[in-house]
């Protein structure tokens, strides 16, 4: 095990400037001498920039999650290893010798450890890759060289992406058994599965084509799995997590896309796709920045390790719509990560592997220039799904359009938006503006934590604030099971509906049954028209999504609670004189930011 003393870590330190490694993990923007961006740290995700990197003092601190410390730290906490590893990567990044093997330990691929031990896992890995490229040449394993022969495959991508082959539930077993490896590691790895029923152990992806998934360390982590021969299994498996695989924190290719980026430099692109054989494919076509997600929903993990090589994504799902409407509902997460998002669409229902196949790489090629940004990309969806040639159809058209709109942050897009929609509606550019207000939320486009209503089934009118503030009340008017504890504090903007939660709220604490004959007394003429809103707003969402719906609107409005009495503190702290005030408030606007990171 190699021992870094004190001196070496110093010097090391010396030849690194925090600034630049942070700044190959997320986009650091400099306000007088700190520099600040959206947390990159695993495990917290904002929206409003909270975290600081002092250039001077060498060190970070994020002031919503509280992490903070020097390189070294937020390598660790970046990559998930240790001091001795994350000095190794930082040594590698700063072109440094390593320190000489003390010789007091061997390394983990010349001694046993125990199972918990990641990099004898890590080792296991490798051997049974190893084991399952050679199955591939064995004649157990025609039909899998048949398969891929099929799928146009040279020898040059299956020894590219080390593919191999399963033939049977045993022999993996017996030769990690051979190896040395005991039953309890090869289970922790995940290559390995074990049968209480049957009471054996067996190949977690046998009889399958093996296609190995690789960290960007080069390190095999885990195995996907596809059957060559109809059969009434899952046409693909993986690895489930292990210590040393964890699905959401990796993808596929990326020791690929690592090379890329070494050959070239930061990635004009990168194409995500949905399997291997799709990234194969591109890469056999000369696409080399490509990656997949593996049949996985976005995570921030993901989005941040994109961030890394490219600040463009381009996002090439299957042609058909199902596959349309899953791509645009876990693409926000790329947005808040900062990178840029453009869709692909692909013609006739193809995935990428069949498009290239069958109508040739130029075709590819000009669906990838064609992509849309996200935004063009959902209007596009809402024009294809609406039947504009009824009123109903185009109302509803334009108004998730102005929904979709509303969510936009730049001004300049939304006013060009807003014309593309005044051209294809037929109305004008005033009406349409008058409308989009009616859509932004309190705490403008960047409110995210509602949903919109397409996901749920409903139709709503109104602001995403107006929305969740009328389905929450609905909630507890009509007592659904989801809505048992009675908020705590004053969540809403309009007077009527706050009064109206009031008296609700009393009805429940007295255990009275809560009368629509009473409800109208209370609204009286002038808020009849509200309160009829308020008890339709269940109907508009189907019941199945509504306890989830629930808690997404509760979310919205303690955020916007929030937003709100901050806004009040900042306006009373520059007003204040009293420094002592003035540190109390100081000290209040610090907690609500740490609340309004946690409401994300």
């Amino acid at each position: 095990m190699i021992r870094f003393d004190e001196k070496f870590r110093d010097e090391l330190l010396s030849k690194l400037n925090i600034v630049d490694v942070i700044g190959s993990y997320c986009s650091l923007q400099r306000r007088g001498g700190t520099y600040w961006a959206c947390c990159p740290l695993p495990g917290h995700s904002e929206r409003t920039p909270s975290f600081a990197v002092n250039e001077a003092g060498q060190f970070y601190k994020c002031f919503g999650c509280g992490r903070g410390g020097n390189v070294i730290t937020f390598i660790m906490e970046m990559e998930s290893v240790d001091y001795h590893d994350a000095m190794v990567l930082l040594c590698e990044r700063a072109h440094m010798p390593l320190p000489e093997d003390d010789g007091q330990e061997k390394s983990a691929f010349e001694t046993k450890k125990k199972f918990t031990d990641k990099k004898r896992l890590t080792a296991l890995m490798r051997d049974a890759a190893l084991f399952y490229v050679s199955n591939l040449k064995s004649d157990q394993a025609k039909k899998h060289r048949d398969y891929l022969q099929k799928r146009g495959l040279t020898k040059k991508e299956i020894v590219g992406f080390g593919l191999g082959a399963s033939t049977d539930y045993n022999s993996l077993v017996n030769h990690l058994k051979e190896k040395g490896y005991s039953y309890e590691e090869m289970v922790q790895s995940g290559a390995v599965q074990y049968s209480k029923e049957k009471g054996n152990y067996f190949d977690a992806v046998a009889n399958r084509l093996i296609f190995p998934i690789i960290d960007a360390f080069g390190n095999v982590i885990a195995f996907g799995g596809r059957v060559i021969e109809k059969t009434d299994f899952a046409k693909y498996k993986n690895t489930g997590d292990t210590p040393i695989f964890n699905k959401r924190k990796t993808l596929y290719n990326l020791n690929g896309l690592k090379k890329e980026k070494q050959a070239v430099g930061k990635l004009n692109y990168v194409v995500m796709v949905e399997g291997y054989m799709d990234t194969i494919a591109l890469h056999k076509a000369g696409f080399r920045s490509v990656v997949a997600s593996m049949g996985t929903s976005l995570t921030v993990e993901q989005a941040r390790l994109l961030k890394r090589y490219t600040d463009v994504v381009l996002i090439c799902y299957d042609g058909d719509s199902a596959g349309q409407n899953a791509t645009v509902r876990g693409l926000e997460i790329l947005l808040n990560n900062g990178l840029e998002v453009r869709v692909v669409s692909l013609p006739d229902g193809l995935d990428p592997d069949e498009l290239i196949s069958q109508r040739g790489k130029e075709e590819y090629e000009k669906c990838l220039n064609n992509a849309l940004p996200l935004v063009d990309f959902k209007l596009k969806l809402v024009r294809d799904g609406s039947n504009v040639n009824t009123v109903s159809g185009k109302r509803r058209y334009i108004e998730e359009s102005l929904r979709i709109i509303s969510k936009c942050e730049n001004l300049t897009l939304q006013e060009e938006l807003l014309k593309k929609l005044r051209d294809e509606s037929g109305l004008t550019y005033d009406s349409l503006k008058r409308d989009l207000d009616r859509f932004k939320g309190e705490d403008g486009a960047s409110v995210t934590a509602l949903s919109s209503s397409t996901d749920y089934g409903g139709s709503f009118s109104g602001s995403n604030t107006e929305i969740a503030e009328r389905f929450v009340l609905c909630a507890y008017v009509f007592s659904e099971p989801y809505a048992k504890k009675l908020p705590d504090e004053c969540l809403f903007s309009d007077k009527f509906r706050e009064e109206l939660m009031q008296f609700v709220t009393a009805k429940i604490m007295l255990n009275k049954p809560i009368e629509q004959e009473k409800l109208q007394d209370f609204a009286g003429e002038d808020n009849l028209s509200e309160l009829m809103k308020v008890l339709a707003a269940l109907s508009s969402v189907e019941e199945s999504a509504r306890e989830e719906y629930f808690n997404d609107c509760l979310l919205l409005l303690k955020r916007n609670a929030a937003l709100r009495e901050l806004a009040s503190l900042k306006e009373r702290f520059n007003n204040e004189q009293n420094r002592e005030q003035r540190m109390q408030i100081a000290k209040r606007i610090s907690e609500l930011t740490v609340v309004l990171n946690k409401l994300k």
